[in-house]
């Protein structure tokens, strides 16, 4: 279940990204009007975020573990709090997925509260990378007998 998800997660962080980056240009322009701030600077924010996004898809996939779960886990509280602001605002596009595919604040504060869930239950219940099967105690993994 946990390989699923996080398989899910880095689908979704790394279609966002790629979905920006195809188109960077317009998404810049529209984050720039959205928040009211010079090109430059929302191109620069822009790029940082797609940075982000793949980092943490690559993350999940190549570093699976509790600081990575952690990370993602922080990441996707902060996409959720600007989801529901944008929501709140009256926004038609989140940006998300840059500005060919269109997905309003609705849809997007659910997806991202589904993508907290599920980074919630990994960082809760993901078994620690390299472990054993057996039980965990305070001086290092046993393995049961018989």
């Amino acid at each position: 279940m946990t390989l699923a998800l996080r398989c899910l997660l880095a689908t979704v962080f790394l279609g966002s990204a790629v979905a920006k980056a195809l188109d960077f240009d317009a998404t810049a322009v529209f984050f720039s009007s959205l928040f009211g701030g010079a090109a430059g600077g929302a191109k620069s924010a822009l790029a940082a975020l797609i940075l982000m996004e793949m980092a943490l898809a690559g993350a999940l996939v190549l570093w699976p573990g509790r600081r990575t779960y952690v990370a993602v886990l922080a990441g996707t509280a902060g996409f959720l709090v600007a989801g529901l602001l944008l929501w709140y605002v009256g926004v038609e596009n989140c940006g998300c997925f840059g500005t060919r595919w269109a997905t309003s604040p609705a849809v997007t504060v659910a997806k991202n509260l589904g993508l907290l869930l599920g980074a919630l239950y990994l960082c809760r219940f993901a078994p620690p990378v390299g472990s054993l099967p057996g039980r965990v105690t305070g001086t290092g993994a046993t393995l049961p007998l018989a």
